[in-house]
């Protein structure tokens, strides 16, 4: 499943990203690195951007950018 698929309070762990981009470096030094458990906490009034709760932090990022990893 694609992060961005998640449902309001689902969490998947990370697999490897889908992608090598630009931005794909600065989301893994916020912690969307292999491995890690992530959980969908609130999307935005038009689906983006989207809050996750990872590494005990809360990020938003674009749905977009959520795109770039899977999750099982």
């Amino acid at each position: 499943m694609i992060l961005n698929k998640l449902a309001l309070g689902q969490s998947g762990q990370i697999l490897k990203p889908k992608i090598a981009t630009p931005e794909l470096q600065r989301l893994q030094e916020l912690g969307f690195v292999e491995g890690a458990r992530v959980r969908l906490l609130r999307r935005g009034p038009l689906g983006s951007p989207l809050l996750f709760e990872i590494c005990q932090t809360q990020i938003a990022i674009r749905k977009d950018e959520a795109s770039y990893f899977e999750v099982q």
